[in-house]
């Protein structure tokens, strides 16, 4: 019974451009990142408070925009830049006062972050 162990060699090669298929790969994520994030803002202004008060309605839903960085790696949906509410209505409060009742039904607090947890819920895959 032979008790040698035999030595195989593998060569491995790539066909056709790896470079390419990177560089693709690369922006298929950065546009389902920013398909995510255009998912996060459309739903967190349907969400966003809205007040009642006349020369305000709609304020801070206005507000929302997308800030890309680290070469579009980073999408951030923010909201409420100017507005000294937006914090509190992002909230529900500030730890003294608590918003008990928004009035436009389907609003809510903390409409960013449930709107950013829905699309992260749904994963990556479904904007690829």
């Amino acid at each position: 019974m032979p008790t040698s162990v035999g030595i195989y060699n593998c060569t491995v090669s790539v066909k056709g451009d790896l470079e390419k298929t990177v560089k693709i790969r690369e922006l298929n994520i950065k546009n389902a990142l920013k398909a995510m994030a255009d998912a996060t803002l459309q739903r967190a202004q349907m969400l966003a408070p809205m007040s009642d008060i006349e020369g305000h309605a709609g304020t801070l839903r206005t507000t929302g925009l997308i800030e890309t960085s680290n070469g579009g790696f980073t999408q951030a949906v923010q909201f409420g830049n100017g507005i000294p509410y937006a914090r509190y209505q992002e909230f529900g409060g500030d730890g003294t006062r608590v918003v008990r009742n928004y009035t436009t039904p389907g609003t809510q607090a903390h409409y960013l972050r449930d709107a950013g947890n829905s699309v992260k819920k749904e994963g990556i895959k479904n904007y690829l």
